[in-house]
């Protein structure tokens, strides 16, 4: 056995689980990569899978991904990379070229076709969303996220929906101030810093989250500035916020605003003891909220939204309670 330490990573077109094997209608080819990747493990090399559907993240931060994705859009899936470096788009290999690119010697390739002894599942796992009905298209959408996301630019269509299905259910609420100082996750921080206003458009003022529920209650999502304590910081990032929530607006059909927290506020006080400020908060209605600090992009505050949709914070089947 020829022992490695390189590392396959394999970016999958959008299906309903993050290996297609399971469902109703398999693909056997899917099943054979399956088990060649089972043999290509117990040789030594680390695998890694990701799938459009159940990991776009993945695809947005992977840069040569991105890039490629960008130049070929959705005919380069599958995308398979060696070590960093791309070995092959728009196909699933065979064994032997996968033991060639790992550099495993003709006696390690077992020459039964190990796919029969690796069955398709007869129904799917906690993951699969092969019954959901979901809204065609949805893979291009993700493949355009992603070619924005090269130029800049993020949108998120494709994480505010569960299996497929669109999520715009009637949610009461946004999260709460609690919801937001006690998240559990770190702000997404990047190292330069806010950026500053250079438009004009209107935002509104308030002097705490909890107003949200009152003054945007005709919104689904929003973005707020909380300023820092210096003159430049001081200043919302108009222009990204502007261009993130028009981008929000034409990929879902949905309305999102922009605001501001008031300094000196209890709200404010509050959020300036619990992160970095300049801030900005993404808070979708019905989901969760995520902080984005350090520099304000429309990529940075876009995938702020993608993690706000992902956060759930609804209680009970009906989700009635949700984010009060």
């Amino acid at each position: 056995m020829n022992m490695t330490a390189q590392t396959l990573q394999v970016f999958d077109p959008a299906m309903c689980c993050t290996t297609g094997v399971c469902g109703p209608d398999v693909n056997p080819r899917l099943v054979q990569f399956a088990a060649d990747l089972d043999w290509i493990k117990t040789q030594g090399v680390i695998v890694q899978r990701y799938s459009l559907s159940q990991n776009p993240a993945a695809f947005v931060e992977n840069e040569s991904v991105k890039t490629t994705l960008a130049k070929k859009g959705e005919t380069a899936l599958p995308l398979l990379l060696l070590n960093g470096q791309i070995v092959a788009a728009g196909r699933y290999p065979e064994r032997s070229e996968l033991a060639a690119w790992c550099k495993l010697t003709d006696h390690e390739i077992p020459g039964d076709n190990l796919a029969s002894s690796t069955p398709p599942a007869s129904g799917c796992d906690s993951e699969c969303s092969c019954h959901a009905t979901g809204k065609p298209g949805k893979a291009r959408w993700i493949i355009g996220v992603i070619v924005l996301a090269a130029a800049g630019v993020l949108a998120a269509r494709g994480m505010i929906r569960s299996g497929g299905t669109a999520s715009q259910k009637s949610a009461p609420a946004f999260a709460s101030l609690s919801m937001v100082l006690t998240n559990g996750s770190d702000p997404a921080t990047n190292s330069a810093a806010a950026v500053p206003a250079t438009n004009a458009s209107a935002i509104t003022s308030i002097g705490a989250v909890s107003e949200l529920n009152t003054v945007a209650a005709h919104l689904d999502a929003l973005f707020i500035f909380v300023p820092g304590n210096d003159a430049t910081s001081a200043l919302p990032p108009l222009t990204p916020m502007n261009d993130a929530a028009r981008t929000i607006e034409t990929r879902e059909g949905i309305k999102c605003g922009l605001f501001t927290l008031k300094a000196g506020s209890p709200d404010y006080d509050q959020l300036a003891k619990q992160m970095a400020l300049p801030c900005v908060l993404a808070l979708v209605k019905g989901h969760g909220m995520s902080p984005v600090t350090g520099e304000i992009t429309e990529a940075t505050l876009v995938q702020g939204f993608v993690a706000a949709s992902s956060s759930g914070c609804c209680s009970g089947a009906s989700g009635s309670g949700c984010c009060q």
